[in-house]
């Protein structure tokens, strides 16, 4: 009895630590857990997006939903059923993010504190989107403007204030490029 009870507590005691270095291997400041990442891209002028922004009246339906993509916090729930739709209607080029940089891209949209930071005086035009899925439920959104180093990610309790700071949203546009 005492040597069936010392087993079952030595197989308790290995199963808590392969749990804590699982974990531990975790990135417990990262925004998202995922194991997908689509990307979506728009190829827009400044000259294209400022003449949709400059109708007030006559816009089409397509255009106020691509200038809300574009400018605003929208959408603004990752439970928005119609973006995605929206979003593969609008944003024509849409690739798959290789696994292989899931790491770095994680490592990038991850809670950071770089000390003082300044935010760009532009207004944003996101033409880049990630969506972030695990067992093809999205968990997260980001939307990014690399010309103004500016985002908005949604699905995240984490702080994201700091994302792309110290050199990351370089990283993270050579990783999307290659």
């Amino acid at each position: 009895m005492k040597l069936n009870l010392t087993i079952f507590l030595a197989l308790i005691f290995f199963s808590c630590q392969n749990a804590q270095k699982t974990d531990v291997n975790e990135n417990a400041n990262q925004f998202f857990e995922f194991d997908e990442i689509d990307h979506y891209h728009k190829d827009i002028t400044m000259k294209q997006w400022a003449e949709i922004g400059k109708k007030h009246e006559n816009k089409t339906p397509e255009e106020i939903i691509l200038f809300k993509i574009l400018n605003d916090y929208y959408p603004t729930s990752i439970n928005n059923k119609n973006f995605i739709v929206e979003l593969e209607k609008l944003y024509p080029e849409k690739s798959k993010i290789s696994k292989s940089k899931f790491k770095e891209i994680g490592e990038i949209f991850s809670e950071k504190y770089h000390g003082n930071f300044v935010l760009a005086g532009c207004e944003p035009f996101y033409r880049d989107v990630l969506v972030f899925k695990k067992k093809n439920k999205i968990v997260g959104i980001s939307k990014i403007c690399f010309q103004c180093a500016l985002h908005s990610t949604i699905g995240t309790k984490k702080n994201t204030e700091q994302l792309g700071q110290n050199g990351d949203y370089k990283k993270l546009e050579q990783l999307l490029i290659n």
